[in-house]
């Protein structure tokens, strides 16, 4: 199964395809695991409503102190009392009246201001966290990737799925479309597979000394 878009990236695609899959598969749940392309928190979310446990590698923000230590990995969440406290002790409360689309504002600016600290942590006069509305389903990915079983459902999709690609784009050169259009790219790409998995079945059968065509014919 596969779709030729004209996106740039994969971001926004996962919950779509995985649900393909199930309607294919005729089952009502899985497990999914794909690379950081797929890391979007609305998307992750999606696949957590429709039963589909992902796999995906996070992808660490950008978002850096002055000084190291103060980094927005350093601010905890309290998911009980919704909040962050900051590496100074000092909790940010969400702020309703700045709500954004897609992410919540956390700050204290009465802590910050008296913070003898505070140009360690930022530039501006008060430092502000905002926590994607989606970033629950986020933080439950993260988890599962930091198991043991996380980490050997993502190597096992390295190992099932890469190659494909590789074999396709390095050994046989397809590296680009000869067609124009949505629809007749998609099918010059239904070709492209259609000979990878053609060739991984005779290859198969070759080494289990089988004869491929005989066993068609009969």
């Amino acid at each position: 199964m596969f779709e030729v878009t004209t996106e740039a990236n994969d971001s926004g695609k996962l919950s779509v395809m995985t649900e393909t899959a199930k309607e294919i598969l005729g089952v009502e749940s899985m497990e999914v695991s794909a690379d950081k392309g797929y890391y979007d928190s609305v998307d992750i979310a999606s696949c957590e409503q429709n039963q589909t446990t992902t796999y995906v590698p996070p992808v660490e923000a950008s978002e850096h102190a002055p000084d190291r230590s103060y980094d927005r990995r350093n601010f905890h969440y309290d998911t009980q009392e919704d909040c962050y406290t900051c590496p100074e002790g000092q909790e940010l409360s969400y702020n309703p009246a700045k709500q954004a689309k897609e992410s919540r504002l956390y700050e204290n600016p009465k802590a910050c201001k008296s913070c003898v600290n505070r140009k360690k942590c930022t530039t501006a006069g008060k430092r502000r966290i905002y926590r994607l509305k989606n970033q629950d389903a986020l933080d439950r990915n993260n988890a599962r990737m930091k198991t043991e079983e996380g980490k050997e459902k993502y190597q096992k999709r390295s190992q099932t799925i890469e190659h494909i690609f590789g074999t396709i784009k390095a050994v046989w050169g397809y590296r680009q479309f000869l067609c124009r259009t949505q629809e007749r790219t998609s099918a010059e790409q239904s070709f492209a597979f259609l000979a990878y998995n053609l060739r991984r079945v005779v290859n198969i059968f070759a080494k289990r000394d089988r004869n491929l065509v005989k066993e068609l014919s009969m």
